[in-house]
């Protein structure tokens, strides 16, 4: 068993000295060719993007069952590591929630289903924020379905969704609402309508939202409530729309690539007149309500700055995410982990994801740095490390303790990693030399 005050483990790739250049965010016209009428490229200064046929996404004729898959790749031409988004544009869409897609790589699922978008001539953006090293090549498959349900879906015979998919590098607002237009006529009491829409955080850390209603038409004044749901819980009960803007909630807070799932039920309960005798709508009076649900972020500062990587650390306060880390001229991207308070560890603990580490065509992105603030303890048997694979771990692993670690088990960090090299400028001595 040992034990110490501020206990460190630490293990950080070490290479030449390589000059690291910035993700350029730079837009670029492309020029477009057709390929034996099978594929069609998009080259730009930066991507290579092949797509299997045309850009265009056309689903039609489709009975509930039916599916099919779109395939495209991305090569980064450049000799720097690039980051694009993957994004949806001239959309028409005739269909309900029930036409849904799923956005995978060689590595598995990039975009869990969910609906595909509504109409709307501008992009809208699938997946933004992908980095992919120079001269690495990335496959994607869309997979389009519509969904068999058990219950009448005749309306959607003969329906159609087109849309163009493309690719860009432009910087974009990474908390974003999708299917955000809320619109419905003739609400009646024997009926709720349900409305469903998502907010999506594209970023690579956790945000804060305040989700709201705007540009609101409502000609059934008070006499129209609603439930609101997130993620399968109730979080708002018997509401009235009032006004042209209306705040739902607050300090939304989003963990980093995830979806909050709404829905809202709109109900008509009110009654009138001495009888108590429910409204009814007259069959010649059109009653409309229309809302855009939309969000405003709080950014979270991804970007730190310190004399050394430990004076960051031992100040950092933050949630988990991945943070940019500067340190005299360098910039190394981290995944950081936070527990507050003392912590007793009796099962085994893998820190990092596949993101961290490096695949066959890329290095490894991240360092992943572990905070305790407080005293741990890891019990006996028990293995505490990255995560890593064929290819090793991530650039780097740090378990930072403020209090008094014990370990009766093991620390691994034992596989390396495949990775550009830098210098690591972990500690700042009294003279400014730098231990690294």
């Amino acid at each position: 068993m040992t034990k110490k005050k501020v206990a460190i483990i630490a293990s950080i790739v070490i290479a030449a000295i390589l000059l690291i250049a910035g993700v350029s965010y730079a837009y670029y016209s492309a020029n477009v060719k057709e390929v034996n009428k099978t594929e069609t490229v998009i080259k730009t200064d930066e991507l290579s993007i092949t797509f299997t046929g045309t850009q265009e996404i056309t689903a039609e004729n489709m009975i509930p069952g039916d599916s099919f898959t779109k395939k495209f790749t991305v090569e980064n031409t450049s000799g720097v590591a690039v980051t694009y988004n993957v994004y949806m544009q001239n959309i028409t869409n005739e269909f309900n929630e029930d036409l849904v897609y799923v956005l995978s790589d060689e590595n598995g699922v990039v975009v869990a289903e969910i609906p595909l978008p509504e109409t709307n001539a501008d992009k809208t953006y699938i997946k933004t924020g992908i980095t992919i090293a120079a001269g690495a090549t990335k496959e994607y498959s869309l997979r389009v379905e519509f969904k068999y349900l058990d219950t009448p879906q005749n309306d959607y015979q003969n329906k159609t969704f087109n849309a163009t998919l493309g690719i860009d590098t432009t910087p974009i607002d990474i908390v974003k609402v999708i299917n955000e237009k809320i619109t419905f006529t003739n609400l009646t009491e024997e009926i709720t309508i349900t409305k469903k829409f998502e907010v999506r955080n594209l970023s690579e850390a956790k945000q804060i939202y305040d989700l709201k209603l705007s540009d609101i038409t409502n000609d059934y004044n008070t006499d129209v409530k609603f439930n609101l749901i997130k993620n399968e819980e109730e979080v708002l009960t018997d509401q009235t729309i009032t006004g042209s803007e209306m705040v739902l909630l607050e300090g939304q807070e989003i963990s980093a690539n995830t979806t909050d799932y709404y829905e809202i039920e709109f109900k008509l309960t009110t009654t009138v007149g001495m009888n108590d005798t429910k409204i009814m709508l007259l069959a010649d009076e059109i009653k409309k309500f229309d809302a855009t649900a939309e969000v405003e972020f709080t950014k979270v500062e991804t970007e730190k700055s310190g004399a050394s990587i430990l004076s960051i650390v031992a100040k950092e306060k933050s949630n988990e995410g991945i943070y940019n880390y500067n340190v005299n001229g360098e910039t190394y991207s981290v995944h950081y982990y936070a527990f507050d308070g003392d912590q007793t560890w009796s099962e085994n603990k893998t820190f990092g994801d596949e993101n961290d580490i490096a695949t066959a065509d890329e290095y490894a992105k991240n360092m992943v740095i572990v905070k305790v603030d407080g005293d741990l303890t890891i019990d006996s048997g028990i293995t505490v490390g990255p995560k890593y694979s064929n290819y090793g771990g991530p650039k780097g692993f740090m378990l930072y303790v403020t209090g008094t670690l014990t370990n009766n088990g093991t620390i691994d960090n034992s596989h390396g990693a495949k990775a550009e090299g830098q210098n690591v400028y972990l500690w700042k001595n009294e003279d400014g030399t730098y231990e690294y």
